[in-house]
């Protein structure tokens, strides 16, 4: 389970960016965030993502892996790995993604 990507949509907060953000893609490693914000490659960044399944938010510091300008029906988005996240927030993700699972 640790490469798999699961194609949810999952509203994001980048810190100090007031446009739209998307996650569309999350893993156990990271998450594609779709927006229009520009970021260097290897920039560390502050994120948060809503789990409604849970009824809680992950954040975590995440480092910009790759930027696409096309993304599904997105133009621009953030491959973001994770750096730094709670033992608390990565029990969660773990938990979220297995119901994710389940429910393929």
């Amino acid at each position: 389970m640790r490469f798999t990507r699961y194609p949810q949509r999952l509203a994001a907060r980048l810190q100090g960016y007031e446009g739209p953000c998307l996650a569309t893609e999350v893993g156990r490693g990271g998450i594609f965030l779709a927006t229009d914000q520009h970021a260097a490659h290897h920039t560390a960044m502050k994120f948060e993502i809503k789990l409604p399944e849970l009824g809680r938010a992950l954040r975590f510091d995440g480092e910009v892996l790759y930027s696409k300008e096309t993304r599904g029906n997105h133009h621009r988005g953030l491959g973001l790995r994770f750096l730094d996240i709670s033992a608390e927030d990565e029990a969660s993700l773990i938990e979220y993604l297995s119901w994710l699972e389940s429910s393929r």
